[in-house]
């Protein structure tokens, strides 16, 4: 079975009830929620299932539902396959939104470019609504959230030689890092590009997004 990749955005400065206008493009029309929520605690530096489940029908009300738990994951089906999305609270004052897409998901947008510049568009558009600063889509989650160190410790990796681990895409808000921070020799290929304006940029193991 191919392995699930998560689209994990930085931490953002709203609380649970307040990520319903951002979120709910999500699930409008044919992708629509599921009707049971899981229910994730935070432990030992992380998220985990703990066994929990409520009964959901809608975004709104699911996020009023579960707004005491530590971390909580939906499920919906958009273009004909299970995706989810996972929502958690382990900085204080602060959520952090991870989208997961199916492996079947992924290993399309490898093949297909139009499949890829679609799934491109739709994070830029969640970090816009969320506010986030950057997005990293990796193999699999850590279930806690990603830090700008840990985006900047990777690209001294790559400056240093080392390979993109299993981060094969990265958004990030020019403010937060510049893009001088990021080797040149990955500047000059079509697999990295900015957002008109400038004011993002993309760097992409997944193939070209120019």
């Amino acid at each position: 079975m191919a392995t699930d990749y998560y689209a994990t955005f930085s931490p953002v400065h709203l609380v649970r009830s307040e990520l319903c206008k951002p979120l709910t493009p999500l699930f409008k029309g044919r992708h629509s929620i599921e009707s049971i929520a899981d229910r994730l605690s935070y432990e030992h530096g992380r998220l985990s299932y703990d066994g929990g489940t409520a009964r959901v029908t809608e975004l709104g009300a699911a996020l009023n539902t579960t707004s005491d738990w530590d971390g909580v994951e939906f499920h919906f089906v958009r273009d004909g396959r299970q995706w989810s999305l996972s929502i958690w609270s382990d900085i204080k004052h602060c959520s952090t939104v991870a989208l997961c897409e199916p492996g079947a998901s992924y290993q399309e947008q490898l093949n297909d470019q139009r499949a890829r510049m679609k799934l491109l568009g739709l994070l830029l558009a969640l970090m816009a609504t969320l506010g986030a600063s950057f997005c990293i889509v990796e193999a699999e989650s850590t279930y806690r959230s990603r830090t700008k160190s840990e985006v900047e410790e990777w690209l001294r990796g790559l400056r240093n030689g080392d390979g993109p681990r299993d981060w094969v895409l990265v958004l990030c808000k020019t403010e937060l890092i510049s893009i001088d921070q990021i080797p040149v020799e990955y500047r000059s290929v079509d697999s990295f590009c900015q957002t008109d304006g400038g004011d993002c940029w993309i760097l992409s193991f997944m193939g070209p997004i120019c």
